[in-house]
């Protein structure tokens, strides 16, 4: 019996208790089975840069998805864009290629990476470290996370000089950067990517909350000369236009 086998069984026994149980059956609106198919693959709208493409080859993506290309596309020709896909589906690729491009033709260039939670950021590092190995023209520590467990130190280091990506949280945005943005002007002056990632975190009184550090945001980055665009994704949105439109005062 094969793996896959195995997970789709898995699968089917845990919405068959699902929909069966007294208590969360009655709340399940709708259910459906799709049946698979092959996967659909597309070329950029213009190539790469070499030592991009090299590097994507050399980390295991040679190829792009439909829907990345498709995304890739829209960033790159400077849109705000919100990506709607289910997890596992390669939302990551889609800003950081886009990024990765930008900061290889600008070495002034910068991007703000928010993520809700400290595993995530930690993850998203990661792989930009990894990543980062195949394009050696970018420099050392390509990306770092300022958060509540980084020390004053450290801090006071990123503030001083600014790396490429910088990953942080909304929280931190408001209590520690937006307050003192005089500190962050070479942060500022240089952005050019701004990635919301778990969009659909930002629901509610906190979604309230965090539309508005976004305004604030976007009003400092205009201050010190900057326009950067927005990329947002999250897997389980329902009503992507509008949240993204309603988060960054956008239409």
């Amino acid at each position: 019996m094969t793996s896959d086998h195995n997970q789709h069984k898995g699968v089917a026994e845990y919405i068959r208790s699902l929909k069966g149980s007294p208590r969360f059956g009655p709340q399940v609106a709708h259910h459906e089975e799709l049946a698979g198919c092959d996967a659909s693959f597309a070329e950029l709208d213009r190539p790469l840069p070499q030592a991009l493409a090299a590097a994507l080859r050399q980390a295991g993506y040679p190829r792009f998805f439909s829907h990345q290309q498709q995304a890739i596309d829209l960033i790159r020709s400077q849109r705000d864009v919100i990506v709607a896909t289910p997890t596992a589906s390669g939302k990551s690729l889609i800003y950081n290629v886009p990024v990765m491009e930008r900061l290889l033709a600008d070495p002034n260039s910068r991007a703000l990476y928010l993520f809700p939670l400290k595993a995530l950021a930690q993850d998203q590092l990661r792989w930009i470290d990894d990543f980062a190995r195949f394009l050696p023209d970018l420099g050392e520590r390509v990306a770092l996370i300022c958060d509540g467990d980084t020390s004053d130190y450290r801090r006071r280091k990123i503030r001083e000089q600014p790396p490429r990506i910088l990953i942080t949280n909304p929280d931190m945005l408001h209590l520690s950067m937006l307050g003192y943005n005089e500190n962050w002007a070479g942060l500022w002056q240089g952005l050019t990517h701004i990635v919301i990632d778990e969009v659909h975190t930002y629901r509610g009184v906190f979604g309230s909350h965090t539309a508005w550090v976004m305004r604030r945001l976007a009003r400092i980055c205009a201050r010190f000369g900057g326009a950067p665009q927005f990329t947002l994704s999250s897997a389980t949105v329902g009503n992507p236009g509008q949240l993204a439109g309603d988060l960054l005062n956008r239409r």
